[in-house]
């Protein structure tokens, strides 16, 4: 023995690649495996990947005589049975296995048992006790024994299959160790002196493993055999898994399709299912013991798995039943999710018929949906709150005057119960005038982290109201201050200039001239833009407020009437974003302008602002302004007038307008201020996206950066009343949420009031309303309904009866039914919300009785 060992270990070698090819059958003695023959690969660790060195029978037996390793069994060495570089499953099932290696894991055999088990067989084999022999595993003690037995040739994995695992079914062994890949350890002992024992009989033949008369060859195929048969005859009483019972029509036609396409074998085997035999094996295995059956059952072809849980497929999963084809594509590619899986499949077997499917399974569910939602929406909506009232005009709310600042507030309160107008008319101009009086180079950062976008205080402020309103006198309270503080900047300005003048004459025509002084100019009134642009390129870029006790000569001077000549227009449009402007004229020659920027404010008669806007090209003139609507004049009230609020607002304008860009000019939000805006701006948008009214979007469109002047102005007024710099502090939250109140339940119903009165598909929707309620109906068709009782309709273009729908829909009025569609998609017949009858019952008896009227006047005329 010490002399072959010598002679082995001087051919030792590393070679771990795998044979070439897989061998079928063996009969020459060439190729016949000897103890001598290299072919179990050694890893010095088991947790190595590749071996150190590949040994024979004989080095294996040497290790035990020499006694065996110590130490934790997961620093042990390990060899493999198939010889491979490597010992991964993949690398496994394509190699070569040289012996059987069996696992005696708690039957608790002594030696003489495991000769008593293996010696009747004739046969070479090698037997050493593990290293967990008579120690504690898994709460068991027992001795434990790993039989090697050599082969005579080796084979491919789905022979060593069949043997490997017939010999652990006879004698009841651990299953894990006839895995294809599973290594055994080299002799080793946990600790020193555990007991250790060996039987080496492979002095005897080695048993050829192609030789079926080998009474262990025949009674380990035998029992390997056995076991098929009993997990077919187990295979032979399954069903096929059935349907959920919520299985439409239309699914069922795909899934029979699925079915009938493909090809069961090989679909698995392109999902790693490996084919062994008659079966397969799941890629999740960890035994390597093919589980997977095909079988015929109920007319269809199945596949039945006898594997764990692990694989997707096993009989475990899904309740002792076998997958037919779709099922197992559903499992394997869908994760189960049928509807998925009947989606994507329909798509790559019949992609025309799936999309007519599509669509008319998209029409059923909309239309269902649909249908819950309206009656859900009029069950909770009894008395049809949520339908906007078309028959009466909308009320403005009192105007809030608790929302301005004090100072103002207190002054426009005061003023206008004296002189008997409605207090919005001063306060809102107060505010314009107050943000003409702050400078234009202090701004405001809006957003916390973009410092880019920043506003000044420029406002444009227009009262519309008839001449009764008193709107003049009001706007005159709010600019009374404003006129002695331009009257002293003209004075001012024309002292400097004169005493320029004089030094200019004093130096003569050769001198050298002083520089001219920059003049100071508050309020503009009835100046051309050339005049404008004078007297800004000569002033402070502060920006300046354009003054118009009625804003209808101002609007009428610009190009909308005269015949599209000149600029005026455009170039007051961009006065209310300001910056730098240079104005080119033939006869006037070049003038630059560093802040082309003016605040606006002025009066304004309801039908002349109405005519204005229907002759526009809605340019987004209108959109700048903030409208405020007066109402009625009242009786004024003879008393001594608060004079402590008009001195406290007087001397408010008087500061702003002392207020000059020193230092740091961008004012930024506190976080609470933060917060309200972003609350602000959410409902601002939802209402742009969602509103009918086109021209009231347009406006709100710009209300973001109105809010942001707006801020500015309060804060600069709270900053005066406290005698301190606008950026001495942010925006406080109180602030933020009074501009934010002011605009949603003020400024937001007026606008909406004036831009209502804009809009033509407001007066058709209307009508239509007056109409339903009249005929009572609870569902109308567009064509024969519409056409029928409504002649004004026909003299609708398709897209302005659309609008019309469109506009009872969003009020709250209608819900189209999705079931009736026109050749374009669009509704062909609505549903109405029936609260809308109980709402508005009188109307509606009104509207019946004013139809008769007339039908029985036409009645007349014709006779």
């Amino acid at each position: 023995m010490e002399q072959l060992k010598e002679t082995l270990a001087a051919g030792q070698t590393n070679e771990g690649t795998n044979e070439n090819g897989l061998q079928a059958h063996y009969s020459t003695t060439e190729q016949k495996v000897t103890s001598a023959t290299p072919v179990y690969p050694y890893y010095q660790k088991v947790t190595d990947t590749e071996p150190a060195k590949t040994l024979c029978l004989a080095e294996l037996v040497a290790l035990a005589e020499d006694g065996p390793t110590i130490g934790p069994k997961n620093q042990a060495a390990a060899l493999t049975p198939f010889k491979a570089s490597g010992k991964t499953q993949p690398v496994a099932v394509q190699s070569l296995f040289y012996a059987l290696v069996t696992d005696h894991d708690d039957d608790d055999k002594s030696a003489d048992e495991i000769r008593a088990t293996y010696d009747p067989w004739n046969m070479a084999y090698f037997a050493y006790t593990s290293a967990s022999h008579e120690q504690a595993k898994h709460g068991i003690k027992a001795k434990r024994w790993k039989p090697v037995i050599p082969l005579a040739y080796p084979v491919d994995f789905e022979r060593y299959n069949v043997l490997s695992r017939g010999l652990m079914l006879m004698n009841c062994t651990d299953a894990v160790q006839s895995r294809s890949q599973q290594v055994f350890y080299a002799p080793n002992i946990i600790t020193d002196g555990a007991p250790f024992d060996f039987i080496d009989a492979t002095e005897r033949p080695f048993i050829d493993p192609f030789d079926d008369s080998h009474p262990l060859v025949k009674a380990a195929v035998e029992a390997y055999e056995a076991e098929t048969q009993r997990q077919e005859a187990e295979a032979s009483k399954v069903t096929p898994k059935p349907r959920p019972a919520n299985v439409t029509s239309e699914q069922a036609g795909i899934i029979d399709k699925v079915n009938a396409a493909y090809e069961m074998e090989g679909e698995l085997q392109a999902r790693d299912y490996k084919r062994i035999g008659r079966r397969f094996l799941s890629p999740q295995s960890s035994t390597n013991e093919a589980g997977v059956i095909i079988l015929e059952r109920e007319g269809k072809t199945v596949a039945y798995s006898h594997h764990g849980e692990t694989d997707p497929l096993s009989n475990l999963n899904h309740e002792g039943h076998a997958l037919d084809m779709f099922d197992v594509l559903c499992v394997l590619d869908y994760g189960g999710d049928l509807s998925k899986a009947v989606k994507e499949e329909a798509n790559k077997l019949d992609p025309e018929g799936q999309k007519q499917r599509q669509r008319e399974h998209q029409a059923e569910q909309a239309g269902a949906e649909a249908r819950a939602e309206f009656e859900t929406a009029t069950a909770n909506d009894p008395n049809a709150v949520s339908a906007v009232d078309l028959f009466n005009s909308l009320a403005l709310p009192p105007f809030p005057v608790d929302l301005l600042p004090p100072v103002i507030g207190n002054y426009a309160k005061d003023q206008a119960e004296l002189i008997g107008v409605d207090p919005a008319v001063i306060g809102m101009a107060a505010i314009g005038a107050a943000a003409a009086c702050i400078d234009d180079r202090i701004e405001i950062q809006t957003k916390r982290y973009d410092p880019t976008w920043t506003e000044s205080a420029r406002l444009w402020v227009g009262i519309i109201g008839d001449p009764s309103a008193k709107k003049s006198p009001g706007i005159g309270k709010a600019m009374a201050p404003l006129f002695k503080i331009d009257q002293q900047w003209r004075e001012s300005t024309a002292e400097a200039l004169a005493d320029w003048q004089a030094a200019c004459d004093e130096a003569g025509k050769d001198g050298e001239k002083p520089p001219r002084p920059i003049e100071k100019r508050l309020i503009l009134n009835d100046a051309t833009v050339e005049k404008m642009g004078d007297i800004l390129s000569k002033s402070e870029p502060r920006g300046i407020l354009s003054y118009q006790d009625e804003l209808s000569g101002w609007l009428c001077s610009m190009d909308a009437y005269k015949n599209g000549g000149g600029k005026d227009r455009a170039a007051w449009l961009e006065a209310y974003n300001g910056g730098p402007k240079a104005i080119d004229r033939v006869n006037r020659g070049s003038t630059f302008v560093e802040n082309w920027s003016a605040c606006v404010l002025g009066g304004i008669q309801p039908s002349v602002v109405q005519s204005y806007a229907h002759n526009t090209n809605h340019d987004g003139m209108l959109q700048r302004f903030i409208l405020v609507q007066a109402s009625e004049a009242r009786m004024g009230k003879d008393r001594r007038p608060d004079m402590e609020a008009k001195a406290s607002y007087s001397d408010l304008m008087q500061h702003l307008t002392e207020t000059t860009a020193a230092g740091e000019t961008v004012v930024t939000l506190s976080e609470a201020a933060h917060e309200a805006r972003e609350a602000l701006d959410e409902k601002l948008h939802k209402i742009t996206v969602s509103h009918p009214n086109k021209f009231l979007t347009a406006a709100l469109g710009k209300w973001n950066g109105l809010y942001a002047r707006l801020l500015l102005t309060f804060h600069c007024i709270d900053m005066a009343t406290e005698r301190k710099y606008p950026t001495a502090k942010p925006v406080s939250g109180e602030t933020a949420q009074k501009v934010a109140d002011l605009m949603w339940r003020t400024l937001l119903p007026h606008a909406v009031k004036f831009y209502q009165g804009l809009d033509p598909v407001e007066d058709s929707a209307r009508e239509l309303a007056a109409l339903i309620l009249a005929h009572s109906w609870e569902r109308f068709s567009v064509k024969r309904d519409l056409n029928r009782y409504w002649r004004a309709s026909r003299k609708l273009k398709p897209w302005e009866m659309e609008e019309t729908l469109d506009r009872l829909e969003a009020f709250g009025w209608i819900f189209p039914d999705p079931m009736k569609l026109n050749e374009r998609g669009r509704p062909a017949a609505y549903w109405v919300n029936p609260g809308v009858h109980s709402r508005f019952t009188e109307y509606a008896t009104k509207e019946r009785e004013r139809r008769r009227e007339v039908t029985e006047m036409m009645k007349d005329l014709k006779a």
